[in-house]
Order: C-alpha cells, then sequence, then structure tokens
C-alpha cells in the first residue's frame, strides 16, 4: 500500500459550469501534489466541504451569490485570496 502523500493539497472548485470544472478538475488531478475532493456550482453547495479543503478555486459572482462571502469558511485562519483571470473570467484562489 503505497503512503499517504503529506504535501497532497485538497481543492474544491466553484463554478456555474459543470464542464469548466470538470476541465479544470482533470488538469489539477494530474499533478500528484493535487487533489480535487468536490465541485459545487453554487455556494450553497460549498459549505459542506469547505471545512475538508486546503484550497477553494472560486467564482467571484455566482448565479446564486457572492462566492467569496461562502469561502470565508475555510478552516485555515490566515484566509488569502489571490485573483486569477482566464479568458476575461475572474477566479480567486483562496488559501
Amino acid at each position: 500500500m503505497e503512503a499517504p502523500n503529506p504535501r497532497l493539497s485538497k481543492i474544491l472548485l466553484v463554478d456555474a459550469h459543470s464542464s469548466f470544472r470538470q476541465g479544470l478538475a482533470f488538469v489539477l488531478n494530474d499533478d500528484p501534489d493535487l487533489e480535487v475532493i468536490a465541485q459545487a456550482g453554487t455556494p450553497n453547495e460549498t459549505h459542506e466541504v469547505l471545512d475538508r479543503c486546503d484550497l477553494v478555486i472560486i467564482k467571484p459572482v455566482l448565479p446564486d451569490g457572492d462566492g467569496l462571502v461562502n469561502a470565508s469558511g475555510l478552516k485555515t485562519p490566515c484566509f488569502r485570496q489571490a485573483p486569477v483571470y482566464a479568458r476575461g473570467s475572474g477566479f480567486v484562489i483562496c488559501f
């Protein structure tokens, strides 16, 4: 049995478009230090998994609310944000 990777970052992807989330998850999961453990299409869907994530990639403006307000529930006490822009759409990485 393979030993668990202590550097493994658990990631939550939040975007209204499932095809985008699935493509990004495919790319991220190819890295041995990253694992997408959950995906959500709305901020309300994030509450169950926020406490298990090390990193959240979230679109700030979602159909049913402000994604960044909901991402503030991350377990890390030093919640930080880094904006990322892809094809004219802004995303924020919260860690």
